[in-house]
């Protein structure tokens, strides 16, 4: 999987561990019955705690000095922010594109 590259031999075991936990939450194996609607409990070392601002707070986590960043493709390759729907994806979207003070490119 791709989790693996670059892995460290001792973080191999944890990290295949947390592979297999995301994929068990998106075959919808976790969290009991599955009715479109279930709570699932997450590990303490993947959430990222908020008292306000919990956009900010998830992309300051997960990306640290994004603006000093945005040329640097390497930067990007080892983060991820998982989110478990487009509305919120969206929001991170805007948000994260309007910390980008250059204009839009197509």
């Amino acid at each position: 999987m791709r989790l693996q590259v670059g892995c460290l031999t001792n973080n191999l075991d944890e990290t295949k561990a947390f592979v297999e936990w995301i994929l068990k939450i998106g075959e919808g194996n976790i969290g009991g019955l599955n009715d479109s609607e279930v709570e699932v409990e997450f590990p303490e070392d993947v959430i990222v705690r908020s008292t306000g601002d919990h956009i900010h707070s998830i992309v300051s986590t997960i990306y640290p000095s994004f603006e000093k960043h945005l040329d640097d493709p390497s930067y990007f390759q080892d983060k991820a922010i998982l989110v478990p729907t487009n509305e919120e994806v969206d929001a991170i979207n805007d948000y994260m594109l309007g910390l980008m003070k250059d204009e839009g490119k197509t």
